[in-house]
């Protein structure tokens, strides 16, 4: 069995959750073991997500930065021991890439999301 952590910011009801939710909820779980860690207590999907038979785990976060985090996270994956790391969001992609990284986890997927369209934004005229 494959052994998937997913690695988000939060669990708040916006669309990357609610796509986690979605991927895990319909994932073989004869073939993979999902687990969901969120860096954020902001977890409204987490009870859902629990309901389908995946573990959650929360890393409470104090502020926006913070390197407790990344220590907690490198931990829990050590722990964890997982074939694969795959990370949502900015917070999840910054975080969750580094731990992996630090822990020899050798497949990292991260999900990149886009902006909405404005002018603002050179790269996206």
């Amino acid at each position: 069995m494959t052994k998937v952590c997913y690695i988000i910011g939060q669990l708040s009801r916006h669309g990357a959750e609610k796509q986690l939710y979605e991927l895990v909820r319909g994932i073989n779980k004869e073939d993979f073991l999902p687990v969901v860690i969120s860096l954020s207590q902001i977890a409204p999907w987490a009870e859902d997500i629990r309901k389908t038979g995946v573990e959650v785990i929360v890393i409470p976060r104090r502020k926006n930065k913070e390197i407790g985090r990344l220590y907690k996270l490198r931990k829990l994956l050590k722990a964890l021991n997982p074939d694969i790391v795959h990370t949502y969001l900015i917070p999840g992609n910054f975080y969750g890439r580094v731990a992996a990284l630090l822990t020899g986890v050798s497949v990292v997927m991260p999900s990149a999301y886009c902006l909405e369209r404005s002018n603002d934004i050179p790269f996206r005229k």
